[in-house]
């Protein structure tokens, strides 16, 4: 709600409220140029102090964890601050909450770099749509470092360690200076031309915003954005960061944190690869282990045959002896099986000779009654016949008698038949038969049938008896 909104009396409480809300809504992000007055530190780490020119000043505070990256400051000296108003409701005072900080003479590029970060942002270049992801399965890193700083060294260190089966190429260039950014710009082209690479990482290991500008020229920012490999920024702490950062596929705080970054899914691989190992190895130990067990068990038991093959040795009789045994059980088995089989084959002959005399004499006998009963059967049948033949003829004769006799009667009922001698039917228009002149109505028209057509008649007088 705008002050001039208000109709009501305020506690002091909702109108600081209402000062900070305005405050922080309408100068959340301001640059601000003066003198340090009354720099002081705080055991949280904080600093305060006033920054004034020759009409004005304004408290201002930087918190501890804006302060990583801070210049050397103190009073007197003039700087180029960014930030935003903050407003402490309980005391109702008023400060600059203080972002970064750059000497004045700095301050010149500072307002540069912004106005350029501006450009690129507007053309699309930051869009995180546009970013590559960072692919797996990495065999060769790019480096585009400096090749006697420490840049290329943590790298290696952190790659050897993480993922030692990785390639690096350093494509090395200048990172500071005049002619920088164009040492950058085409040993990124070239790392492109030469598809030499799976990752590309693009840095340095800290410096001023000064030293940092070769990271944000134009030729560094084309060639990031036109890169096909993806591209890791890996430049050190600084307030400001380089444009490289924005337009970079991913932004490393660090270079060894980039070559974490780049690592990533191989140091995933080696460590299932790990894992996968420590299981082959593990179930190899327990198949040996079992392996052994087994191996010692045969051993035990085979001594535990032998033993009992010694002990019992004596105590089996001749095997020859066995063997005549055996022979002379097998053929007095064999004769008394033969004998057996003899008698029965003996015995069902005989049964089955007696059984086929017994069906002869019953089959002669079933033929004899057979032929019996069917002459029987035929002589009652043609009786049957001969006497119901008679009768039904009779029936026949008295039931076309009787029906001659009702069809007369139905004739002589049959009220169409009165027509042929000059009667008449007469109903009205709805079909209903009139038998009485009570139930005609003059103008009434009414519906003659005759014996042979009809014909419609208007009534013009009725008689109730003729």
């Amino acid at each position: 709600m705008a002050y001039d909104e208000i109709t009501r009396a305020l506690s002091v409480t909702q109108l600081n409220q209402l000062i900070r809300e305005s405050l922080s809504e309408s100068f959340y992000q301001l640059i601000v140029v003066g003198e340090i007055s009354g720099y002081r530190g705080s055991p949280q780490g904080h600093i305060y102090f006033d920054l004034k020119d020759n009409n004005a000043s304004i408290s201002c505070t930087i918190f501890r964890s804006m302060t990583y990256n801070l210049p050397p400051i103190k009073n007197g000296d003039e700087i180029i601050v960014s930030g935003g108003i903050n407003f402490w409701e309980k005391a109702g005072k008023l400060s600059l909450n203080i972002h970064s900080v750059s000497l004045k003479g700095e301050g010149l590029i500072f307002q540069m770099l912004e106005k350029r970060k501006a450009y690129y942002m507007s053309l699309g270049y930051f869009e995180d749509e546009r970013k590559k992801s960072i692919p797996e399965n990495i065999k060769t890193i790019g480096v585009v470092t400096s090749k006697s700083g420490a840049v290329i060294h943590d790298i290696l260190s952190v790659t050897k360690r993480r993922a030692p089966w990785i390639d690096i190429i350093l494509f090395p260039c200048s990172v500071q200076g005049e002619g920088a950014g164009e040492s950058i710009a085409k040993r990124i082209r070239q790392a492109n031309f030469f598809n030499a690479c799976d990752i590309l990482i693009v840095g340095r290991g800290g410096g001023s915003d000064n030293e940092l500008l070769p990271f944000s020229d134009d030729v560094v920012v084309e060639e990031i954005y036109k890169s096909h490999i993806p591209v890791i920024s890996a430049v050190g702490h600084q307030i400001h960061r380089p444009i490289c950062d924005y337009v970079a596929d991913k932004r490393a705080a660090t270079p060894s944190a980039a070559a974490e970054i780049a690592t990533e899914s191989s140091l995933k691989l080696l460590e299932a690869f790990v894992s996968l190992n420590k299981e082959i190895q593990s179930e190899i130990k327990n198949k040996l282990n079992s392996a052994r067990y087994k191996l010692i068990k045969k051993d035990t038991l085979d001594s535990l045959i032998s033993l009992k093959l010694s002990k019992y040795k004596n105590a089996i009789p001749n095997l020859d002896i066995i063997k005549n045994l055996i022979v002379k059980k097998t053929l007095s088995a064999s004769f008394a099986i033969a004998m057996c089989e003899k008698e029965i084959l003996d015995t069902f002959e005989l049964k089955i000779n007696e059984k086929r005399e017994k069906v002869k004499e019953v089959s002669t006998l079933n033929d004899t009654f057979i032929q019996n009963r069917i002459s029987s059967l035929k002589g009652a049948i043609s009786d049957f016949h001969n006497s119901h033949s008679l009768v039904i003829k009779l029936k026949l004769l008295n039931y076309d008698s009787s029906l001659k006799v009702l069809t007369r009667e139905l004739v002589a009922l049959n009220p169409l038949d009165i027509l042929k001698r000059g009667y008449a039917i007469i109903s009205d228009t709805s079909g209903k038969t009139i038998l009485e002149s009570k139930n005609l109505k003059e103008g009434q028209i009414i519906n003659i049938r005759l014996h042979k057509g009809g014909a419609s008649a208007l009534l013009k007088e009725i008689k109730d008896e003729l």
